[in-house]
């Protein structure tokens, strides 16, 4: 089988390796209006964050049992789910920033880098989900094997 390259698709390649992307005024406001909402969104993200951590030190520092399951193992859930939310928030701040400075600088550099803390957020974000899913499915499973015996 020949499996020649036409004239056709070497011209469109070299083209479109050539083809530098360019941001007119409105692209770029939208984008500095994505990164200052991004901004206050990590912001809320680490208050949340720092607060399911208080939580879950808290419940793990005071033992016992709450509806037949203790208090540490939820506290460690919690642990588990506050440094999971932690992580996404931490690459929107990065994105955030990173896309300003591009952008009072004009870097295309620190612009690359800001959306690639983009796609590291979304990234963090679909596994910490999943992990939260999961963790959940468990901590209901074991909560419901745990009231089962009870009877």
């Amino acid at each position: 089988m020949n499996l020649e390259k036409s004239p056709f698709s070497e011209q469109q390649s070299s083209t479109f390796d050539s083809f530098e992307l360019q941001l007119n005024n409105d692209a770029k406001e939208f984008l500095r209006g994505a990164a200052s909402w991004g901004m206050g969104f990590a912001i809320l993200g680490f208050i949340g964050s720092g607060l399911i951590l208080l939580m879950s030190l808290v419940l793990i520092a005071t033992g016992g049992t709450q509806s037949g399951m203790p208090t540490a193992s939820m506290g460690f859930l919690y642990l588990i789910m506050g440094v999971m939310y932690f992580l996404p928030m931490l690459f929107l701040l990065k994105f955030s920033n990173n896309a300003k400075r591009a952008l009072d600088e004009n870097n295309n550099q620190q612009l690359t880098d800001s959306f690639k803390n983009l796609k590291n957020h979304f990234m963090s974000a679909v596994i910490a989900v999943i992990v939260i899913f999961v963790t959940t499915i468990i901590f209901v499973v074991v909560m419901a094997a745990t009231v089962a015996s009870q009877f």
